[in-house]
């Protein structure tokens, strides 16, 4: 976010501050819109990024060898690496699921093993539901110096 607004200020800097702040109060103002109306398009059930990100960890899934230990804990062959998956707390030894709240390849692997979607188990700060409500608000218009 902190890149986007630099490229708001670099546009706007050589202005007065209250011309400034204008230019960047409706440049916020059509991203929320534009970025909204994106995402209102989109026929997935998580953001697209992350959805890609989820692509590729499925690859990676199919690699490896759930073993169940029980019906929420898995051990993960892959390669010489034993990842233990716990589905309950959506948590992998190798870390990057707790990290990233993106199932890994590994936790894939056992997600699949119980013929579930890995989607559902993204973190729901990525999910597109949760995407529209924090561009679901609006900045107000403002009347111009005229009026």
């Amino acid at each position: 976010m902190a890149e986007i607004l630099n490229a708001y200020i670099i546009s706007a800097r050589t202005k007065h501050i209250i011309y400034m702040l204008e230019e960047i109060r409706v440049a916020l103002m059509q991203r929320l819109v534009k970025k909204k109306t994106e995402m209102e398009n989109k026929c997935t059930f998580v953001c697209p990024r992350v959805q890609e990100k989820l692509e590729k960890e499925k690859e990676l899934a199919a690699m490896c060898k759930p073993l169940p230990s029980s019906d929420i804990v898995y051990q993960v062959m892959y390669g010489t690496d034993n990842p233990t998956v716990n589905l309950e707390t959506r948590e992998c030894t190798c870390k990057k699921w707790n990290l990233t709240g993106i199932p890994c390849g590994h936790a894939i692997a056992a997600i699949f093993d119980k013929y579930e979607k890995a989607e559902d188990y993204v973190d729901d700060r990525y999910k597109k539901e949760t995407y529209l409500r924090i561009y679901g608000s609006s900045i107000t218009s403002c009347p111009g110096e005229r009026h």
